[in-house]
């Protein structure tokens, strides 16, 4: 344990104990939040696609590929239920935005033969600093 010292308004000695490297910890914590946040969106993007296949043929719905997306979309729950609980919601919905943009970007335009346009190319790099914005205003 660490003793961290102080006053109070009242000139009283505060005595306040803390776990060594709790700082670190916190860190870490964020770091896996953060990465879950990343790993759960990519999991999305594989929801997103099946559901883009399911709804594809202009003809009918494909429901097993609907629902097989709708499952994956379920289970992020648990990432999200995860990460809420070290991340703020402000960030982690910036966090994840961009991550969710970048990939389905790609699978896009590898699987889906999808092109961006200009407006969309800088779309996303306004994306991209509105994460560097985010990422260093945390307190």
């Amino acid at each position: 344990m660490e003793e961290v010292s102080g006053s109070s308004p009242l000139g009283s000695t505060i005595n306040i104990s803390r776990p060594r490297g709790w700082y670190y910890r916190r860190m870490s914590s964020e770091i896996i939040a953060l990465a879950v946040v990343v790993i759960f969106s990519a999991i999305g993007v594989a929801g997103d696609s099946f559901i883009n296949i399911a709804g594809n043929d202009q003809s009918r719905i494909k429901w097993a590929y609907f629902f097989v997306g709708f499952a994956i979309y379920a289970f992020t729950a648990f990432g999200w239920l995860f990460a809420m609980r070290h991340i703020k919601l402000a960030t982690l919905g910036v966090y994840y935005s961009l991550t969710t943009i970048i990939l389905l970007a790609l699978v896009g335009n590898i699987f889906f033969r999808e092109k961006l346009n200009a407006a969309e190319v800088i779309g996303i790099l306004f994306a991209i600093v509105a994460m560097f914005l985010v990422g260093f205003s945390r307190n």
